[in-house]
């Protein structure tokens, strides 16, 4: 084997442009795209488990309440129609809603049941999970704030005395006029 030979690698160019994998692109953008087709159905989803049970469920964000743990299972027992992976997305959705992680920051409040009877307590150690999601989307999001691009005034706008003071450093320079009797021979 020669050590001094060259290793030649040709690059396929034709996947590339401006630098970036056009492959790649395509494919965050088809994963966006699916997402967002994810979260529209959940958002269906929502709706519905809302008009199914409206003593568990809500629209309205602020009346959210813990859900019994595995209320999942007991949907799925109850509407074997509804399909597994889409309400499990909507109810991550719906527990992982703010006002949600809020009720369930104290520990001893009542979960609720698809009836809306009480079906358990919130544990210490889930409302102290509840608690450092809720610690780390606020930082998160003050994060992101302090780090916003920060807008400075522009320059200082000019007064008419200001104008006026640069017309007259534009204007030139007037020449004296010359008197006669410095110069006898111009008339």
């Amino acid at each position: 084997m020669d050590h001094n030979a060259t290793y030649t690698h040709q690059i396929d160019t034709s996947r590339f442009q401006n630098g970036f994998c056009t492959e790649t692109a395509a494919k965050n953008a088809q994963v966006a795209t699916r997402r967002a087709a994810q979260v529209a159905a959940a958002k269906v989803m929502i709706e519905r488990l809302c008009e199914t049970w409206p003593r568990c469920f809500y629209l309205y964000q602020k009346r959210r309440r813990p859900l019994k743990i595995g209320v999942r299972l007991d949907i799925i027992a109850l509407r074997p129609d509804i399909d597994g992976r889409e309400l499990g997305i909507a109810l991550r959705i719906y527990t992982s809603n703010y006002c949600y992680l809020k009720a369930c920051c104290r520990a001893g409040v009542d979960r609720v049941g698809l009836g809306g009877e009480p079906a358990g307590t919130v544990s210490a150690s889930e409302a102290a999970n509840a608690a450092a999601s809720l610690a780390a989307r606020n930082a998160k999001r003050q994060a992101k704030k302090n780090t916003a691009p920060v807008i400075t005034a522009g320059p200082k706008r000019l007064s008419l005395d200001d104008l006026r003071a640069a017309a007259a450093r534009r204007r030139p320079q007037m020449k004296t006029p010359v008197s006669t009797e410095a110069n006898p021979g111009v008339l």
